[in-house]
């Protein structure tokens, strides 16, 4: 839900304007990290990684609009490497698994 809440898409209402929205996910070039984001090239979305002493998450959210989050409750040895292994992993499970998800607004009640 926060991530739709962020993404400048029209079917879930942003908490940000349009305007912070843009800011957010300038590309720059691959040595300079997004305002908010790690890594926002057009062609590969939008990705964000953090931990905090305990945890690990990772967020990519991709141009076609599938967001894939994963986010544990231990730190891991890999350190920023993590971020590489998992968006590998969400690699083989988007494609596994995009064409079994639902093809309908999951926020509607």
């Amino acid at each position: 839900r926060f991530v739709a809440s962020i993404d400048g898409k029209a079917e879930v209402p942003d908490i940000i304007s349009a305007e912070a929205v843009s800011q957010m996910t300038e590309y720059f070039d691959t040595e300079t990290f997004s305002l908010g984001w790690n890594d926002t090239k057009p062609q590969s979305g939008w990705s964000r990684s953090g931990t905090l002493s305990g945890t690990c998450a990772y967020i990519k959210y991709y141009p076609d609009g599938e967001c894939w989050i994963l986010v544990t409750n231990t730190s891991t040895w890999k350190g920023p490497r993590q971020a590489k292994y998992t968006e590998a992993l969400f690699k083989q499970c988007r494609k596994s698994f995009s064409k079994e998800l639902p093809a309908r607004n999951l926020f509607e009640r």
